[in-house]
């Protein structure tokens, strides 16, 4: 492939969090990104390097609505019983697990591009570059669409936590 080692870790490790956020298990996630690889391996002279990145993330994406259709979404729960807290650590525990809860309320209830876009710029850590070659648009309009999803975000949380 053209992209360097390192390029290829950064990559699978970014699909890899994409992934889980999707609700994948683990074992699951690493083999649809190590699938995604692979087929992209088969197109690599035909994708310009500045696009592989992108061309990979669409691979995987596909990849997961496959697997999606293919299989009930499973969630996956946190089991914090075996931990021994104290009460402080206990408060935030459970003021940490509310956060998430409402963040992913949120999240549910925006549409499914506004939900790519915030996923891939803060879970992921995407740059608006990365997003543009990915969405096969420009950086400034990646910006435009990120204020949009976040100005969607921020009404709905609103509305939430009113």
């Amino acid at each position: 492939m053209l992209l360097s080692d390192e390029q290829i870790i950064q990559v699978t490790k970014q699909m890899y969090v994409y992934l889980i956020r999707q609700g994948v298990r683990a074992e699951v996630a690493k083999d649809l990104a190590q699938d995604a690889i692979i087929k992209a391996w088969r197109y690599e002279k035909e994708i310009p390097l500045e696009k592989q990145k992108a061309f990979i993330f669409k691979i995987v994406t596909n990849e997961f609505y496959q697997y999606y259709r293919k299989h009930k979404r499973e969630i996956i729960t946190e089991d914090f019983s075996h931990l021994i807290h104290s009460g402080e650590l206990m408060d935030n525990l459970l003021i940490q697990q509310e956060q998430s809860t409402e963040i992913i309320n949120t999240m549910k209830n925006l549409n499914e591009n506004h939900q790519k876009l915030l996923m891939m710029k803060y879970d992921i850590g995407m740059s608006y570059q990365e997003i543009a070659e990915y969405l096969d648009t420009t950086p400034s309009n990646v910006k435009t669409y990120l204020s949009r999803a976040r100005s969607a975000f921020k009404k709905i949380w609103g509305d939430f936590n009113e």
